[in-house]
């Protein structure tokens, strides 16, 4: 929670230097686990890093992520990007590279109040480390694996009494993953000595969120995400053994401020409301999101 404490003290001050008062539309930049249907328009970039402190309190440790959105609006329904990764635990490593294409095929109609809709495949690259670990197995980066995952996104809005303007996204998400060669100590607890191979499971995943609008700056929002990872097969040296499927329910509650309407800062927490042979975590996050 350290990581957060940085942040919030800068939101209030922004907040007591906000005296201006907000006299347009609001502005939205999160939230932080959902995926937009609204594309870039045609020529826009946009550069949202993510800096992510994964606690797990059972054994006190800390894995410091940065995931960072790299998008460029080929037209008003195409956007297209790269999503690299990086994991720092005792030194940085390189993570997976994940590829993005979105078409959005339905702008949201303010007359109808029909959402937005779009889909999106997202490729990610085996470029982080996933075997071959050193003793203490701790400069793991990667899954080892190529993994396919296709979406459906959705966006619309409604008002709320007082005036507050909601940004409600549905998304849901369905992947696969490729076999991997796995050799000595892995991220699959695989050992000094081991060569094999390893079948990941397939993964799905379902996220509802909501911004709610204080002010033209000022947004309150929550992600409700459900995910599930199917049961891992590794084979190799003499052995075959499986674990078994995963699931995790969580919300994450954060708040934004929205400098201008491009460029906007979200700053939550991502809390484990239930979970099935996951451990407990706790993913305080950042983000910053801007538009060029």
């Amino acid at each position: 929670m350290r990581f957060l404490c940085r942040f919030l003290p800068g939101l209030v001050l922004l907040a007591a230097l906000s005296t201006r008062a907000d006299d347009g539309a609001p502005w939205f930049t999160g939230s932080l686990n959902s995926t937009g249907a609204t594309a870039l328009p045609e020529g826009r970039f946009l550069a949202e890093p993510y800096l992510i402190d994964v606690m797990a309190p059972a054994d006190h440790s800390h894995t410091a992520e940065s995931l960072n959105l790299l998008l460029y609006g080929v037209s008003d329904d195409l956007t297209v990007g790269l999503i690299p990764r990086f994991v720092h635990r005792e030194r940085p490593e390189l993570g997976d590279i994940t590829g993005r294409v979105q078409y959005r095929f339905t702008p949201y109609d303010p007359e109808t109040g029909s959402p937005s809709l779009a889909v999106v495949l997202n490729q990610t690259f085996p470029t982080g480390r996933h075997d071959n670990l050193d003793a203490k197995g701790a400069d793991g980066s990667g899954g080892g694996a190529f993994v396919t995952s296709l979406g459906l996104l959705s966006d619309e809005y409604f008002t709320l009494p007082g005036d507050h303007l909601v940004r409600m996204r549905f998304d849901l998400a369905y992947g696969l993953s490729s076999q991997t060669g796995v050799e000595n100590r892995s991220v699959y607890g695989t050992e000094a000595g081991f060569s094999g191979h390893a079948a990941p499971g397939s993964q799905a995943s379902a996220t509802l969120a909501f911004e709610v609008s204080l002010t033209q700056r000022w947004v309150l929002a929550a992600d409700l995400d459900y995910s599930r990872a199917g049961h891992v097969s590794v084979w190799g040296s003499g052995s075959h053994w499986d674990t078994g499927s995963s699931q995790s329910a969580d919300i994450v509650p954060s708040l934004e401020y929205n400098f201008t309407a491009y460029t906007g800062l979200i700053v939550g927490v991502q809390l484990q409301i239930w979970q099935r042979n996951e451990p407990r975590i706790i993913i305080p996050m950042a983000a910053l999101n801007c538009v060029f």
